[in-house]
């Protein structure tokens, strides 16, 4: 049973938008309030190999370092494929990543989290993923292509993402494999 009605939040913020003429940039960003201090947000955000507790589609998670512009880690999804991210900019309200995909290195991928203080303890998490992958995409078809495959699924990832973030800060326990659904990209049933 889930203590929190996790599956019903009612408080996203969810905005998706690209570039007409450039059809192959995407950017998708989302939010959601958790019951915690943003210090302690910024805490976990910071913390080496945190999406084991919080990723529900982590396999596993490598990091030497991290929290500091440069730091590099290492994410293996449920279903083997791995992405490395890189620290491209950090300051006291967000920072950007920037993520490669090995079995697609072509994709330019940048995330960006931010976190802002509201009060009673509370504070928002923001993620934003902007996308410049879908080059190869006919024109023609890019509509069609984004409404029903590119936009259902990183609303999937995304939302599962920040809902493991809710969850893990305000219940403590770890998030388990595909709590918040399934994703055929990222996991394994």
């Amino acid at each position: 049973m889930n203590p929190l009605n996790i599956d019903r939040i009612q408080n996203f913020n969810y905005q998706y938008t690209y570039n007409i003429r450039r059809r192959n940039i995407s950017t998708f960003k989302m939010g959601i309030k958790i019951n915690c201090p943003q210090q302690k947000l910024w805490d976990l955000l910071r913390t080496p190999e945190h999406l084991k507790l919080t990723h529900p589609y982590c396999k596993d998670h490598i990091a030497e370092k991290w929290g500091v512009v440069g730091a590099k880690d290492t994410l293996v999804f449920n279903n083997g494929n791995t992405v490395i991210r890189e620290v491209i900019h950090m300051d006291d309200h967000f920072f950007i990543l920037s993520l490669t995909q090995m079995e697609k290195k072509d994709n330019d991928i940048k995330v960006k989290f931010e976190a802002h203080q509201l009060i009673n303890d509370q504070s928002e998490l923001y993620m934003t993923v902007s996308i410049d992958s879908y080059r190869k995409i006919p024109r023609p078809i890019w509509w069609l292509y984004a409404k029903f495959i590119v936009v259902p699924s990183y609303d999937l990832y995304i939302r599962a993402v920040i809902k493991g973030y809710k969850y893990y800060l305000e219940t403590g326990e770890t998030v388990r494999k595909n709590q918040f659904g399934y994703h055929k990209g990222y996991s394994t049933p």
